[in-house]
């Protein structure tokens, strides 16, 4: 994929007097976000036009991490990363140690961010393992994000279980999100 428009248009298209004032803009993509190189210059020209940024993000592109953590602080203070925890499939790769490292980096660059788990079914019987492993690491639990089947009305969500019984299943993470 590449992008038809520069970072410096995207700007000016989600300029602040185009919108009406600062946004909180929300960025997410099918896969990876921040796998595209021109994610950060384009993040960049949305930061110095005084937006907020939320990235959703597994942490897997580090060196576009690390721009980001590069940023002057001004711009960082409007920063915010929310890692997907796919704790199964990163612990399948044997990568959990690398996503922890990865949080860190963003710890010590002083971005704000959270730890976002799926609420899936198969991480049930992981639970203490993962709220073990989260505190270890990073001395707070994740937040727990609905899975929802945005193919159909309504937006089911996607368990075997009733929402009430989620709410007692996923109650141990104390998280607001969920």
């Amino acid at each position: 994929y590449h992008c038809s428009h520069t970072p410096t248009e995207i700007r000016s298209a989600l300029s602040k007097a185009r919108l009406g004032g600062i946004a909180l803009l929300n960025i997410c993509a099918g896969g990876e976000t921040l796998l595209e190189e021109e994610i950060v210059p384009i993040i960049y020209e949305l930061l110095e036009e005084g937006h907020y940024i939320g990235i959703v993000t597994i942490g897997s592109v580090k060196e576009n991490i690390k721009k980001l953590a590069a940023f002057p602080e001004r711009l960082r203070k409007h920063l915010f990363l929310k890692f997907s925890f796919h704790y199964e499939e990163l612990k399948r790769l044997q990568r959990l140690e690398e996503f922890f490292h990865t949080i860190e980096m963003v710890k010590e660059a002083n971005l704000s961010f959270s730890i976002e788990l799926p609420a899936y079914d198969k991480f049930i019987p992981e639970n203490s393992a993962i709220i073990k492993l989260c505190k270890e690491k990073t001395g707070a639990l994740p937040h727990i994000a609905t899975l929802r089947d945005e193919r159909k009305e309504g937006f089911p969500v996607l368990s075997e279980y009733s929402f009430q019984q989620l709410n007692a299943i996923w109650a141990v993470y104390d998280s607001e999100l969920f």
